[in-house]
């Protein structure tokens, strides 16, 4: 089996719910530093848009580099974090989907 299913086990929810929350952590440490849009030029922004097009990483792929290239573009969205912003988790039942829920 591959180590990231859509029904993993509970070894690989908490593998998976590590590498997110790392990065959830890693982002609201650095909150205030973040600009409040994007920085990219217009043409680095389209390059970004193009690299979204190749397919993910297979199942049971290279989690981390996909989350490197949700960093990215992450860091060209609008930053609506702060104390009156309410997120909204919608309960699909897949734990991959809660966790990307949590993540963006």
């Amino acid at each position: 089996m591959h180590p990231f299913p859509l029904e993993p086990d509970r070894a690989t929810m908490t593998e998976m719910g590590r590498l997110v929350l790392d990065r959830v952590i890693d982002r609201t440490e650095n909150l205030a530093a973040r600009p409040a849009s994007g920085t990219l030029s217009p043409q680095a922004e389209a390059e970004l848009v193009r690299s979204f097009l190749a397919p993910p990483p297979a199942p049971g792929g290279d989690l981390e580099a996909l989350l490197a290239r949700l960093d990215d573009a992450a860091d060209c969205a609008l930053e609506t974090a702060g104390p009156g912003h309410l997120a909204y988790i919608p309960g699909s039942g897949l734990y991959s989907a809660a966790l990307a829920e949590f993540y963006l």
